[in-house]
């Protein structure tokens, strides 16, 4: 049995769920994983057929119906572990050892025991995410051309898998909300713009409210909105299922090539983000306590 199918099986064999990768890639395997992570499964059956078919392809483990919420840490654009450590020392936690694996890259995979209620992906801060609900990470001995992915503490070292830390499911749940609240506004009310509905739901904090009066062009009103949305926490993939979602009038209604157009106001929002300090937002403080 090839290496990758009997780690596969492995896993199943402890409960998790795993689906087939593109080899020596990241992505769902496009015939064989069509859903992502919702086509992982833990049956035998269905886990020989898949590396049967393609033996050479990666791991995928689905984090949130394996009962995890891992924390996905990435120093390729910056240093995420000094990221991570000052946000476990602003919690007054040593960071916490629970089993865990390396990536080519040099990044770091945290396997914690979920919550009892799952929680979806979210991104704690520039370098750190998560997956939880329908997120999945790639697991060892999956390869990219960068190298392997390795277990550097297993699960069966010391006391297994922590419990994710109450702070981080707190900050969690809080995005979660905020995701939640957005996802819920009644689009029965349209034309109303968009950045007036979240206003109503009170999902931004007030200092933001005076960037997001409207204007008559309504491309500016996307682009403060984005801006905001991803200063709030939301990833660009959130951000962009919202807009694709509840238009309600903005300039993206009015776009031949809307996801183009949405594409280009997230990457113009992402780079916004990235000139200001993550706690203010054109000059003015975080109320830290509002969130």
């Amino acid at each position: 049995m090839a290496t990758k199918q009997r780690y596969a099986q492995r896993y199943a064999e402890l409960g998790w769920y795993v689906l087939p990768l593109a080899p020596t890639g990241k992505e769902p395997h496009g015939t064989l994983a069509p859903s992502g992570a919702k086509s992982a499964s833990n049956d035998p059956s269905t886990i020989n057929k898949w590396w049967t078919i393609a033996p050479d392809a990666n791991i995928g483990i689905a984090a949130g119906v394996s009962g995890f919420h891992i924390i996905d840490i990435d120093v390729k654009q910056g240093d995420g572990i000094d990221e991570w450590a000052i946000l476990c020392d602003e919690h007054g936690q040593a960071m916490p050892l629970t089993p865990y694996v390396k990536t080519p890259s040099g990044g770091y995979h945290f396997y914690f025991s979920r919550p009892d209620n799952p929680l979806p992906n979210c991104k704690l801060s520039d370098n750190i995410d998560t997956r939880g609900l329908n997120g999945y990470v790639v697991a060892p001995p999956s390869t990219t051309a960068e190298g392997a992915y390795v277990w550097e503490r297993l699960p069966n070292e010391g006391a297994g898998f922590l419990p994710l830390p109450s702070w981080i499911a707190d900050l969690l749940e809080a995005k979660a909300a905020t995701i939640d609240n957005l996802e819920a506004i009644d689009t029965a009310v349209a034309p109303t713009p968009l950045v007036e509905l979240v206003k109503r739901r009170g999902f931004l904090p007030s200092y933001t409210l005076p960037y997001l009066q409207s204007t008559s062009n309504k491309n500016e009103d996307d682009q403060r909105l984005v801006n905001a949305l991803l200063s709030r926490g939301l990833t660009p993939e959130q951000t962009k299922s919202v807009f694709m979602a509840h238009p309600c009038g903005a300039g993206l209604k009015r776009k031949r090539r809307p996801e183009y157009y949405l594409d280009l106001t997230i990457s113009r929002g992402l780079a916004h983000v990235k000139t200001i300090n993550p706690y203010t937002i054109k000059g003015q403080p975080v109320e830290v306590a509002s969130w």
